[in-house]
């Protein structure tokens, strides 16, 4: 594990030349043909950076190409700490210190992988997300975690259909159970699930958790897992237990899921999370447009109570006028109070009423109330806009373009 802190000198590692990777077999992991080119690279690198080692136990120093490194009983990183968190949590139950030490070993191996790519492709200078993942194995299996075994029918693309199948030969996890004469019905190789998937999550830059499916420390054939994002990881899961080809395993493996817990914690907080804010996303969404909708409605039922209202309000007031023709004893009263009917209904300041003699071809304004001009008189047919309503027999709106 790289102490960045405690470094001291930090030179700069030459990188492989191209001809020296095709050179030597690529014997530190397992990948398909198409890989073999960049992998190769990769083992020369790692090669040449674990070469670079001083130990120094006056100062307790190890130094790897100049970055500070501690050395780890497997077993204490593993077995034995189950068994601490155990005794720890024992008033929990087996299960639940079972569910601690597998979360903790998780987060910790994920964090520490997270942080050991970053240095490498710092190092490196590398961009690419297959050359990024390319240095992760190798380095696993000089630092002593595995040997890494990449399956054809992986997909590592840098986004939500990443996909990785790979076995880890040689786990030091399910190792240190085994040299402990240790059985157990859950798999172990936490911290090899958590590192391996903080290293490609670093280098394709998306989250990704991995479950391992298999583990030698069951008595399955291999420490095998699968890695994906997180939203997707329980449909990889599910496809490969349905096609195992051992029903026992596949019996004891399948019934596990989220139930038993065999997702990171972490990853299922996480997926619940954003699960939780699309949800609300979703929810606000929907609000927002019943929101929308009863504005809608209200608006049309608010348009629809002022028509019934301006049509209340008219009828009334042709109702008042009707009662006025019959109650008024002279014309000038009733036009009077017409006016005055017709301005509680509309602005009417302005106000007359004008009568066309068709004999005599003349407009009459027997009633004519202005604040501005003063009384008309009766005059000529003419083609005035009092002249056009008579002519039209409709009303009219006479804006200031009409006017010119």
């Amino acid at each position: 594990m790289p102490d960045d802190a405690a470094a001291e000198a930090n030179p700069e590692p030459r990188k492989p030349s191209q001809s020296a990777s095709a050179e030597k077999p690529l014997d530190t992991v397992s990948v398909p043909e198409q890989f073999r080119p960049i992998f190769s690279k990769a083992q020369q690198y790692v090669e040449q950076y674990f070469s670079e080692r001083v130990e120094d136990p006056r100062h307790s120093s190890i130094l790897i190409s100049g970055e500070r490194y501690i050395l780890v009983r497997a077993a204490s990183m593993s077995v034995e700490f189950f068994d601490l968190v155990t005794s720890l949590y024992q008033d929990k139950g087996p299960e639940e210190a079972r569910k601690v030490a597998s979360n903790l070993l998780f987060d910790v191996a994920h964090a520490i992988g997270k942080a050991d790519a970053r240095s490498f492709h710092e190092r490196m200078g590398v961009t690419d997300p297959i050359e990024r993942l390319s240095i992760g194995p190798v380095h696993f299996s000089f630092s002593g975690w595995a040997f890494v075994e990449i399956f054809p029918e992986s997909h590592p693309s840098p986004d939500q259909n990443f996909f990785l199948i790979y076995d880890h030969p040689f786990s030091f996890e399910s190792d240190a159970w085994k040299r402990h004469g240790r059985e157990t019905e859950q798999p172990v190789c936490v911290m090899n699930a958590g590192y391996s998937s903080g290293w490609c999550e670093e280098s394709f830059g998306i989250r990704l958790v991995a479950v391992e499916v298999e583990c030698q420390a069951m008595g399955d054939a291999h420490c095998r897992f699968v890695m994906a994002p997180p939203e997707r990881i329980e449909e990889h899961l599910e496809r490969y237990w349905r096609s195992s080809q051992t029903e026992p395993k596949q019996a004891r493996h399948a019934g596990a899921g989220v139930s038993g817990n065999t997702v990171p914690e972490f990853f299922q907080r996480k997926r619940m999370e954003e699960e939780l804010r699309r949800s609300h996303r979703e929810l606000e969404q929907r609000v927002a447009e019943r929101t929308a909708e009863v504005v809608r409605a209200y608006d049309q039922l608010k348009r629809e109570a002022e028509e019934r209202q301006r049509a209340e309000t008219l009828r009334t007031a042709l109702y008042r006028i009707a009662e006025a023709a019959d109650r008024t004893a002279s014309l000038e009263e009733l036009y009077r109070q017409v006016h005055e009917i017709i301005a509680k209904v509309i602005l009417a300041k302005s106000f007359y009423i004008a009568l066309y003699d068709e004999q005599q071809d003349t407009v009459l304004f027997p009633y004519y109330l202005d604040e501005v001009d003063p009384k008309l008189t009766a005059r000529k047919s003419g083609k005035g806009r009092t002249e056009y309503v008579l002519r039209a027999g409709k009303s009219l709106l006479c804006t200031a373009e009409l006017q010119r």
